[in-house]
């Protein structure tokens, strides 16, 4: 499925208590519907970093997060992967970096509070489907769920950012949380769930969230407005798309033509130092049809917006030191930066998870 980092990947965090879904389609979790095959999960997603959207342009008037000269700063970093990693870098205003800390896993800094990612896995037991009945006396089946938290560090105090998955009526769940991008408190995390309950076939269920770090109530990425902006001006570009590629996909007898379309994710990258952000619109299809890029049962395609969102224009233009590191560290790939505006010995919590060098 959709999934990757497991649950292992959150991007730049602060005060994390506004999660919120980017939208979902329709998708059927436990009927069959009377089809073959299911389309194969989407693939996880590598670090926003790459050209993922060379054709959207910058606003005009986005301001970027830092000046143009290089600054004297401290930047925590990290790096996502199976073993992931947080280093401390001082990059000084001729363009020096000097590596300072490093340490195992996730660490974030917002208004100078440090923060670790973490994730938590339980076991849950499943049942069993009636018609795949195990000898009398097997045990249940099982499975490995997540979650995914926020630890302040040096205050012992949580917040969660991914419940773990409701499993009652379930067979069999593989379930993933992968943190897709970061663009300053904005978290775009993505969650899959691949089940089986019994029915015709399994299906895949992928939800798109945000978390704004620092806000304790809801605060989407795209204002009421804007959203329903999106959708008169990229909506119809969306259903072009999706027709074009039924047809290549499915050939033209297939005559798959939606009628409308849901917007599912937001999805920004980095190009060439600037912010682009994609999105995603998805729409119903059979489930033999879903090209699993999203949902079973769906079709999707990301159209890229040429102007930011209002609130992700302070953040339109990577700041110098971000740039310094990736050049000097060009094999080191970078999931997420954190700003600092004080050394970051000074940071509660923070020596104990990073060592000097």
């Amino acid at each position: 499925m959709r999934g990757g980092l497991a649950a292992s990947s959150v991007l730049l965090a602060g005060a994390a208590s506004s999660v919120l879904f980017a939208g979902a389609v329709a998708s059927v979790l436990f009927a069959g519907a009377g089809c073959e095959k299911a389309a194969p999960p989407r693939p996880v997603p590598a670090p926003v970093v790459a050209d993922a959207h060379p054709t959207a342009v910058i606003a005009a008037d986005a301001a970027p997060v830092a000046d143009a000269a290089l600054p004297a700063d401290m930047v925590v970093v990290w790096s996502p992967g199976d073993a992931p990693r947080s280093r401390v870098f001082r990059v000084a205003a001729d363009g020096a970096v000097t590596d300072v800390a490093s340490g195992p896993g996730i660490v974030v800094v917002a208004d100078n509070v440090a923060y670790r990612f973490a994730e938590k896995q339980k076991q849950v037991t499943l049942i069993v489907c009636p018609h795949l009945a195990p000898p009398e006396g097997a045990p249940l089946p099982t499975a490995d769920i997540l979650a995914a938290d926020l630890e302040q560090l040096g205050a012992d105090t949580h917040r969660i950012l991914v419940p773990f998955p409701d499993t009652e009526g379930v067979a069999s769940i593989d379930h993933s949380i992968s943190l897709d991008a970061q663009v300053g408190p904005y978290l775009f995390l993505t969650e899959g769930q691949e089940i089986y309950a019994c029915g015709a076939h399994g299906n895949v269920l992928v939800r798109a969230k945000v978390a704004d770090v620092t806000a304790s109530t809801a605060a989407p990425v795209l204002t009421k407005d804007e959203r329903a902006r999106v959708l008169a001006t990229l909506g119809p570009v969306a259903l072009k798309r999706l027709h074009d590629k039924g047809v290549a996909d499915l050939g033209a007898d297939a005559d798959y033509t939606p009628d409308k379309v849901d917007l599912v994710s937001i999805e920004p990258s980095w190009i060439s130092g600037h912010l682009r952000v994609g999105v995603r619109f998805a729409a119903d299809a059979c489930y033999a049809c879903g090209d699993g890029e999203w949902s079973s049962y769906t079709r999707s395609v990301v159209v890229p917006m040429k102007t930011l969102p209002r609130a992700l224009l302070p953040y339109a233009t990577e700041p110098a030191a971000v740039t310094a590191i990736r050049r000097t560290h060009p094999d080191m790939v970078i999931g997420g930066y954190s700003l600092l505006s004080v050394p970051w010995t000074e940071i509660p919590g923070l020596t104990k998870a990073l060592k000097p060098r």
